[in-house]
């Protein structure tokens, strides 16, 4: 995948560690990406299975009304942080960049992450969201030696190990 090929909010560093984790996972993997806005980044790597959360906090913002959702693409779905639409363990991979939630409400995303699963985290991270220093006291998580630092901000990549 070449940059020409990727458009919108996509980053240098996102294309180095999303090429580097569809090595690790593969392309069918199932991608959980709490981000906001129409972002469909990760979607490039993996096509068919990215779901992508929309946090509401952030509609006046962007200046949409709630009452009629805008409309989204069929992968994305329209929820908050502090009550995700989906199971617990049901995701390969959690895509947590540019994401605004903060540490309780990042343990509630990684509860929908797969034991033996993966979190791709960027830092500095967007507004006041959970920050690389909280990730690295959570328990379950193990850094990954298969980190990058680009002109963008640095991606890391952890596994959930329990």
């Amino acid at each position: 995948m070449t940059p020409e090929s990727i458009s919108g909010q996509t980053s240098f560093g996102d294309l180095i560690i999303l090429e580097k984790l569809s090595s690790i996972i593969g392309k069918d993997a199932l991608v959980y990406y709490p981000g906001c806005g129409d972002d469909d980044t990760p979607a490039k790597f993996f096509p068919n299975t990215i779901s992508v959360d929309f946090d509401p906090r952030l509609v006046d913002h962007f200046g949409l009304d709630f009452a009629t959702p805008p409309s989204l693409p069929p992968n994305f779905v329209l929820a908050d942080y502090n009550h995700p639409p989906f199971a617990n363990r049901t995701f390969d991979a959690v895509y947590y960049c540019d994401a605004h939630a903060n540490k309780k409400e990042f343990i509630r995303i990684l509860n929908a992450l797969k034991v033996g699963g993966f979190v791709v985290f960027s830092d500095p991270p967007c507004g006041e969201g959970v920050k690389f220093a909280d990730l690295v006291r959570i328990p379950n998580l193990e850094l990954l030696p298969i980190s990058t630092a680009t002109f963008d901000g640095d991606f890391y990549v952890f596994k959930k190990i329990e």
